[in-house]
């Protein structure tokens, strides 16, 4: 929820109040009851860190967490030090553009968190970042633990064919034109004159069903009407593809 209160109205740099926060507890549903761990070893994450400024013209709300991994630190820590960065990015940005615009701008940063999994095998953080400056724009930052081994995990990282992306890709056209075809206000880019691809560092999670979601920012796959997409692929799809210590997800 976002912060209710308002600062009295001043310039840029000067109003940035950066409030050190330590909250709840927050851990996934399907492993975490009321914010309490059943396994002692699951990650923890709390609120460290609130960058906050308004004023009449522009408005930044950003929660910044922090994991403690009681098994693996390191892999932990390296999410922290990623996450610390690119929040500290995107409120410099924002100074920048405040300061060079002044009182003839308007722009407005939002970013929020969630946990899509946490258990003994694996870790997903989301942030969601919703920046406002004459349109507005929605695009994610994933950070993946394999728990076992307490190391980051990219997209890339889960494949064994070097033919995963065109593999993917097809699977999600495929259900794109599914989906158009039994509701006709949906819209999406599948032909030459609009090219996406499946970048390495390709947006996901794994989902209860056992199935790896695939997650775009707006305006990526279809207009900005449309949202975030996102795509279950089949896991027979992944079954060639996916690296044997990845199979055992698809069974979830």
């Amino acid at each position: 929820m976002r912060n209710q209160s308002r600062q009295t109205p001043g310039r840029a740099a000067a109003a940035c109040l950066l409030c050190v926060l330590t909250l709840g507890l927050v851990c996934a549903g399907r492993v975490c009851a009321h914010g309490i761990g059943v396994d002692g070893d699951l990650i923890r994450v709390f609120t460290v860190r609130n960058y906050f400024y308004y004023d009449p013209n522009y408005e930044m709300n950003m929660d910044v967490p922090n994991l403690r991994d009681p098994k693996h630190s390191e892999g932990a820590e390296q999410i922290n030090k990623e996450v610390d960065a690119f929040t500290a990015k995107l409120a410099e940005a924002f100074h920048e553009e405040q300061e060079a615009l002044g009182d003839k701008g308007h722009g407005a940063i939002f970013v929020e968190y969630d946990i899509l999994r946490n258990d003994e095998n694996w870790f997903t953080l989301r942030l969601t970042v919703n920046r406002i400056a004459g349109s507005s724009d929605t695009y994610y930052k994933l950070y993946h633990l394999d728990r076992k081994t307490g190391k980051l995990i990219t997209f890339s990282d889960l494949f064994c064919s070097p033919e995963y992306r065109s593999i993917i890709r097809q699977d999600i056209l495929n259900q794109m034109q599914q989906r158009m075809a039994q509701d006709d206000t949906l819209v999406y880019f599948t032909g030459e004159e609009n090219p996406w691809e499946i970048p390495a560092d390709q947006n996901f999670y794994w989902n209860d069903k056992g199935h790896l979601v695939i997650l775009f920012d707006k305006y990526v796959v279809s207009p900005g009407s449309m949202g975030t997409p996102e795509f279950a692929i089949d896991p027979k799809t992944l079954c060639s593809i996916l690296k044997p210590e990845y199979q055992e997800f698809l069974s979830q």
